[in-house]
């Protein structure tokens, strides 16, 4: 077999993959589960609660960082407004 052909099968098999793994699956189920869930309100009680995540150096730092170029009011707006007499 040439090189061509070795690279047409294998492109096949993986288009034929690809296609297979794109469908959607099957429904497992029961109607008497889809009941339950829904008479519980479709709370999931399965789900395991996530754990707080450590806190990072880092980051504690740069929020715990002084603030500078806060401008001369010192409010957040980020600029002043002046009349043009002011200067």
């Amino acid at each position: 077999m040439s090189e061509g052909m070795v690279l047409a099968i294998v492109g096949l098999v993986g288009l034929l993959i690809g296609i297979w793994l794109g469908l959607p699956g099957s429904d497992r189920q029961s109607v008497e589960d889809i009941e339950r869930a829904m008479d519980a309100g479709g709370t999931d009680t399965t789900r395991k609660r996530l754990a707080k995540r450590p806190v990072n150096p880092l980051a504690w730092l740069q929020r715990k960082a002084p603030k500078k170029h806060r401008g001369r009011s010192g409010r957040k707006g980020g600029f002043n407004i002046e009349s043009p007499d002011d200067r």
